[in-house]
């Protein structure tokens, strides 16, 4: 196989893994997405929740415009 994987497949990341502050739901989680949205490696993340509503929507406007698939938003 002599074609880049990423032909075949999409790399994502669990954010609260790469920042564990993260984890509860609060603190600094849209700037932990914008972080692993510039760094180009990833394709997809994940963000499994987020309390404040208004981070929720940014953090879905950031990941839309680097076009990086999301899961676990509602």
């Amino acid at each position: 196989m002599n074609e880049p994987l990423r032909k075949w497949m999409r790399v994502g990341i669990v954010s609260f893994m790469a920042f564990p502050a993260i984890m509860k739901g609060e603190g600094p989680i849209a700037e932990a997405v914008r972080a692993i949205c510039r760094d180009g490696y990833f394709n997809g993340i994940e963000a499994t929740w987020i309390r404040d509503a208004g981070v929720r929507k940014q953090v879905g406007k950031t990941a839309d415009t680097a076009g990086a698939a999301r899961a676990g938003t509602r």
